[in-house]
């Protein structure tokens, strides 16, 4: 009952995606239940910088957790769920701050292509930062993140932006399993 933001997401995306599925367990008015509690609790936690407190909004937050909460708002939003507009507003806010490597502080490429992502997206044109990106991690001479999830989420953000030649490049080279 006590859960921290990211305990609370993995428990709401389920319901979420199965929310038509009640085979799975899921009653639709158990779904709305859930969804909208998520969204409660997800609002009284965003802090003044966008982000998710672990269990207020403070600055006891997780770059990714804010990521992956904001991943649960876009994907809540895009299945016609109505997603409060200045909750994704000041979390895309958070979102931009991280994909550029927040001022004095490092942030893995990994956690920046997933937040590129999620703001791709919600509709931003992410080419700049996702070319920087690209940039900065081939310079640094270390190929393998072709072959992670840094090299899915770029290529997810380029075909969203039809982007096709970058996106087919980027992903045929994706190992997953």
């Amino acid at each position: 009952p006590y859960g921290c933001t990211e305990q609370l997401v993995s428990q709401a995306f389920p319901a979420l995606i199965l929310r038509h599925r009640p085979e799975f367990g899921y009653a639709p008015k158990q779904v709305e239940a859930i969804l909208a509690e998520a969204l409660r609790v997800l609002r009284s936690r965003q802090n003044a910088e966008g982000a998710f407190g672990f269990w207020s909004a403070n600055s006891f937050a997780s770059d990714f957790q804010a990521v992956y909460a904001m991943h649960f708002l876009t994907e809540a939003k895009d299945m016609g769920y109505a997603v409060p507009a200045d909750l994704v507003k000041n979390g895309s806010s958070f979102l931009n701050a991280l994909s550029a490597g927040r001022p004095g502080k490092h942030v893995a490429p990994r956690l920046r292509a997933y937040a590129l992502y999620i703001l791709t997206r919600n509709g931003q044109i992410t080419t700049s930062a996702l070319e920087t990106l690209r940039q900065e991690l081939d310079a640094a001479g270390d190929k393998s993140w072709r072959q992670d999830l840094t090299g899915a989420y770029m290529a997810g953000s380029y075909s969203l932006l039809h982007l096709d030649a970058q996106a087919e490049e980027l992903i045929r080279e994706s190992k997953f399993g």
